[in-house]
């Protein structure tokens, strides 16, 4: 085993720690993992952060915006209210209140997997 090799075990191993810990928010964990592969010579700066620059990377950035959005405005709670309140406590009725309300939304966001 090379010592790049050893290098990326150990930080993978520090930063799936982290992420699973929880204590260290992840955007950090993982700008320093990065960091520490740029700055170890194990990736160079293009390739550490050419895959921000792909559509699928963009949008599914902007995703984590508009949900934050809807916790931050509150819709996110009205939405869970009154899928609640239409559903009279049954789960069948709940579930299929969601799954309308995630076909709404689902209609205005770009599929991400493509």
């Amino acid at each position: 085993m090379t010592n790049q090799t050893l290098i990326v075990f150990v930080v993978f191993a520090i930063m799936s720690f982290l992420f699973i810990q929880g204590k260290v928010r992840p955007d950090l964990t993982a700008l320093t993992g990065l960091l520490t592969l740029i700055f170890s010579n194990i990736l160079t700066a293009q390739d550490a952060f050419s895959g921000f620059s792909s559509p699928t990377m963009v949008i599914m950035i902007s995703t984590f915006f508009v949900g934050e959005a809807f916790f931050d405005t509150g819709l996110a709670d009205r939405i869970g209210k009154t899928v609640l309140k239409y559903g009279h406590g049954k789960e069948r009725a709940t579930i299929l209140g969601l799954a309308v309300i995630t076909a709404m939304i689902s209609t205005l966001m770009s599929n991400v997997a493509t």
